[in-house]
């Protein structure tokens, strides 16, 4: 499930966070000590976004 997309505090670019059903993520939502979305430990991604919004 899509949970966040937009700019993070440590990297430029846009990147989308979602939220798996299996515990096979790397966060919760928070990352680098900032939230970003809610989700189990483990059950969160962030992925670098490669949408052309033009």
């Amino acid at each position: 499930i899509v949970k966040f997309t937009g700019h993070v505090h440590y990297a430029k670019g846009e990147f989308v966070g979602v939220a798996l059903s299996s515990p096979v993520g790397k966060n919760d939502g928070a990352i680098k000590g900032v939230r970003y979305f809610e989700c189990p430990p483990s059950h969160g991604l962030r992925i670098a976004s490669t949408i052309d919004h033009n």
